[in-house]
């Protein structure tokens, strides 16, 4: 459905642009279309060690690269080696069924750790695509985006929101899973990380040098197992967690949630949510729909009859919710990028019935107060044109 009305905004843009806009329209219809067969993310596993592994950071900032430059569509959990860190670092610590242990170990084993494999770095895209070794950041840099290239237009039936309520250091989570094509369940699980995010760091790569570890995995929660296999089914895992304010930045916390095959490993979507999005002044829900974070808060004034407060009250977030950046997303430096993932986000709100929250709020592009297919052309015009 999203392809054909994708390839239709498209085709009305190009009829009513000539050049010197063609080649972009062409270049951009073939990303739209590329993209709309794309609902699945991709999780890369960087197994890595900053302080001892002299091979390491090449691997690690060649990642750490690649998240920047695919924000929202490529998310990474890193897993520090012990052998190779610091006494004094906490870096190969996480917190696995209620014990601290070097979760590298274990996460490793079903990708060959101890096996086939006995160095670090290696790298695994979505459970099955496993490179190990980095010669220098620049190799490793053009494999790994090879290996995104050829996952990027991978389909899934999986579809994962994350929400919570935060109070003060306690999270409470809740994850739900849903299917928009049949499925078998056997061995399908939902794993959970809370990670750490840009922990400026040294790391040895022949001589010292200060880059940030990108999301290391801090707490390590192995959710269950997914019992649905139907189109239209959902389920959901719940639970909470303690932010070790001593130990880690909670300005710099993110729930990562996947859906992972415990024989082959493969990975069949990932999604993430920074919980510092939530108003450190006041507790509330954190919700993540691809569109809109918000917050309840029960103490607010603005409480509607459905129990829920203001759905955008963060709207007015000029770091976020600028006009045009309809995914909500936002990069490592607080700036934001309008691109073909906001025309894939709005032209999804105008398909779905959900008519609230800060994203359907900016979508009204043309700014007639309703959002329609209009303003999904505008947007992609805009953007064709650079005029936002």
């Amino acid at each position: 459905m999203r392809i054909l009305y994708s390839i239709i905004i498209l085709s009305c843009l190009s009829a009513q642009r000539l050049d010197p806009l063609d080649t972009k329209i062409d270049e951009l219809r073939i990303i739209v279309e590329t993209a709309s067969r794309n609902g699945q993310r991709i999780f890369v596993d960087d197994f890595t060690g900053a302080h001892l592994c002299p091979y390491c950071g090449f691997g690690s900032f060649a990642i750490s690269d690649l998240l920047d430059e695919f924000p929202g569509t490529l998310i990474s959990a890193q897993w520090h080696l012990n052998a190779y860190t610091d006494e004094e670092s906490d870096l190969d610590e996480c917190i696995y069924n209620g014990a601290v242990i070097n979760c590298f170990e274990v996460r490793g084993e079903p990708y060959g750790w101890n096996n086939t494999i006995t160095g670090v770095p290696f790298e695994v895209f979505n459970g099955t695509e496993v490179i190990i070794g980095a010669a220098d950041s620049t190799t490793a840099y053009s494999n790994y985006l090879n290996v995104y290239q050829s996952f990027i237009g991978a389909d899934t039936p999986y579809v994962i929101s994350i929400a919570g309520f935060k109070d003060s250091i306690n999270v409470d989570y809740e994850i739900i899973v849903s299917l928009e094509s049949d499925i078998s369940n056997e061995n399908q699980k939902v794993h959970i990380f809370v990670v750490e995010d840009n922990i400026l760091i040294p790391w040895f790569i022949w001589e010292w040098v200060d880059r940030n570890a990108r999301n290391v995995v801090r707490h390590w929660i192995t959710a269950g197992d997914l019992t649905i296999s139907s189109s239209g089914e959902s389920q959901n895992f719940s639970g909470s967690f303690t932010i070790d304010e001593a130990a880690w930045n909670p300005d710099s916390l993110k729930i990562i949630a996947i859906v992972q095959n415990d024989n082959t490993s493969e990975i069949f979507q990932v999604q993430e949510i920074n919980i510092n999005d939530v108003d450190p002044d006041q507790d509330g829900i954190i919700s993540h729909d691809d569109n809109c974070v918000f917050i309840y808060n029960p103490d607010q004034d603005d409480i509607d009859s459905d129990g829920m407060g203001d759905a955008c009250d963060l709207c007015d977030n000029e770091n976020i919710w600028v006009f045009g950046n309809i995914n909500g997303d936002r990069n490592t430096d607080s700036t934001v990028s309008i691109d073909v993932f906001d025309i894939l986000s709005l032209s999804d709100l105008v398909l779905s019935t959900y008519q609230e929250g800060c994203a359907y709020q900016i979508g009204d592009i043309s700014g007639d107060e309703v959002v329609n297919n209009i303003d999904v052309m505008r947007l992609a015009l805009m953007i064709l044109e650079g005029s936002i």
